[in-house]
């Protein structure tokens, strides 16, 4: 839920870098911490104190929600790190309780703070690390996404990707395969990757996958959720690819659905990205798994 909404947020205000912080992590800039406990001002190489990172006046935070677990043994009480935990086997694990708690906290992009004013150094070196490398350009906004067009030549997605020159893009279940217009026929490349990321998506939902899909009519609500689960993880993996991911003009008409069940269901947004994150992970993984080619003679 965290990377959608905060990668909805970065879209809305237009925040360069997708890097969040606490209130007390900004604060934190300008202290160093001793083993005595006791903050001290950072200087720089003259002993002079560094300028203050601040939260711009005026600013208001965004909530994420992280899950903590506490890990209690059954019979000792002693309580062991989540981490440890994980690595037990099943049997072990049958010796803990492991507690779950969310925890909130609220937090601020960096564009929020003054921190590209304060430390240019730490802000070119969080620009580096959040650097995305768009797909090669080719023709202004055509390009080529060469990780995709190689795992649509090679059939390495969980099902065949047909492109065929035709004027239609779908998921077949009964045939688990996947159709699409020729790359050529879309007005630019990222029109072309979004469109089968979006039909990607639906086939993580089969049955023997994700187990998502149902079988529905056009116009139900099972079928808008399932188009809006397509729409947001074409949409994050736009954003984790680096092109622009525009919605698919036939699904407009579901805007308005979507609006009325989140005002009626909160939960309803929770449950949709829930399933967003794991179709886009499955995604994400295959997309950037190394093509094993044979060895040349």
């Amino acid at each position: 839920m965290n990377a959608v909404m905060l990668m909805l947020l970065c879209e809305k205000n237009n925040y360069q870098l997708p890097v969040f912080c606490t209130f007390n992590r900004v604060t934190g800039m300008n202290y160093s911490v001793g083993k005595d406990g006791i903050r001290k001002p950072l200087v720089d190489g003259n002993g002079e104190k560094l300028p203050a990172v601040t939260v711009n006046k005026g600013e208001k935070s965004f909530p994420i929600f992280l899950t903590s677990f506490t890990v209690v043994n059954r019979e000792t009480k002693e309580k062991i790190k989540y981490e440890d935990y994980k690595r037990l086997s099943e049997e072990e694990k049958k010796q803990y309780n492991a507690y779950p708690k969310l925890n909130v906290y609220n937090v601020f992009n960096v564009d929020q703070t003054n921190l590209k004013e304060a430390r240019p150094e730490l802000y070119a070196k969080l620009e580096a690390q959040n650097q995305i490398t768009r797909p090669a350009s080719l023709d202004g906004e055509k390009f080529s996404f060469p990780a995709m067009d190689e795992m649509i030549k090679h059939g390495l997605w969980l099902c065949p990707i047909k492109p065929t020159h035709q004027d239609q893009a779908y998921y077949s279940i009964s045939k688990d395969e996947i159709v699409l217009p020729e790359k050529s026929q879309f007005l630019n490349g990222e029109a072309f990757y979004g469109t089968a990321f979006h039909e990607m998506t639906h086939s993580t939902g089969s049955e023997d996958r994700l187990n998502r899909l149902k079988p529905t009519t056009f116009g139900s609500d099972d079928y808008a959720r399932e188009e809006l689960v397509a729409e947001l993880t074409a949409a994050l993996c736009g954003a984790f690819f680096g092109y622009a991911a525009a919605p698919q003009e036939n699904n407009a008409a579901y805007l308005k659905h979507w609006l009325t069940k989140l005002k009626e269901e909160p939960a309803f947004l929770v449950e949709i990205l829930g399933d967003v994150n794991k179709a886009a992970k499955m995604i994400a993984d295959k997309v950037t798994e190394p093509i094993n080619e044979p060895a040349a003679a």
